[in-house]
């Protein structure tokens, strides 16, 4: 792809593509997602979300690609695609005449349009990159504000995305709160993510992630930082059944933050 497309590319996708926030959102409501009221109720009491954690973010987690998927068919096919087209209309017409057959025609047309289209995919598979662990850490906060479940966010400059209840209450005692940092894949930069975890010298801290592949050497390292892995219940009970410190979303919602609300209601 040229310059100029890839520019046109980076240009227009904010436009027609929304960002994280609004992606995730318009997922949960899809999903019936919503705090439960009077005014609501179907919605979603914050002992349902709780007890139905791992279940409710994992349908979010796939909802949430199924929204993203539609947004960019609609952006490449009738925005990007077209703009192609338009720029080689006249070679377009030319081939026109002097093709044979229809799929001689579809043929030299994919030719001509191989180089645009391969870096128009390769873009797409960067944003998705980009914005993976965007639209995971938004799963995560909208399920805990419909849990009930007070959190702060963090500067982005830091590996710590939430601090459960709040900054104030980390101040005072850390040993009554919870840290959260969540990555959507452990890739090989996370040993700077569980040093600079560490360094919070707090206790109780939680990688979450939504990656089902990670090498279980990873394990082993966090053992040495006293962190806490937190993955798909069925990846805790088929691949860490006896190991303490891996804990399903179910565990960690239940247990640990369940068992820590009780300082904060205090």
């Amino acid at each position: 792809m040229s310059e100029k497309i890839e520019e046109y590319l980076k240009k227009l996708r904010p436009k027609y593509i929304p960002s994280s926030e609004k992606v995730v959102r318009e997922a949960f409501e899809r999903l019936g997602l919503t705090k439960w009221s009077p005014q609501n109720p179907t919605g979603k009491k914050p002992q349902e979300v709780i007890e139905h954690f791992n279940d409710y973010l994992k349908m979010v987690f796939e909802e949430t690609l199924r929204v993203l998927e539609e947004y960019e068919e609609k952006f490449y096919t009738e925005v990007i695609f077209k703009e192609l087209c338009q720029r080689r209309s006249n070679e377009l017409d030319q081939l026109a005449q002097v093709t044979s057959s229809p799929s001689d025609f579809a043929y030299k047309i994919l030719r001509m349009f191989y180089p645009d289209l391969w870096s128009i995919f390769l873009s797409r598979s960067q944003s998705r990159k980009a914005r993976g662990g965007s639209d995971f850490e938004y799963q995560v906060r909208y399920l805990l504000e419909l849990a009930d479940i007070p959190f702060e966010p963090q500067p982005k400059k830091y590996h710590v995305d939430l601090l459960i209840p709040n900054s104030q209450a980390f101040l005072r005692n850390r040993t009554r709160t919870l840290i959260l940092s969540i990555k959507r894949t452990l890739r090989e930069r996370w040993k700077e993510v569980v040093e600079e975890l560490y360094n919070t010298r707090s206790p109780n801290v939680y990688l979450l992630t939504a990656d089902e592949n990670f090498s279980t050497n990873i394990v082993n390292d966090l053992k040495k930082y006293n962190i806490h892995l937190t993955v798909w219940d069925e990846v805790k009970y088929r691949k860490f059944p006896n190991e303490p410190l891996v804990l399903g979303y179910s565990q960690l919602m239940s247990r640990e933050i369940k068992t820590f609300m009780a300082f904060w209601q205090k």
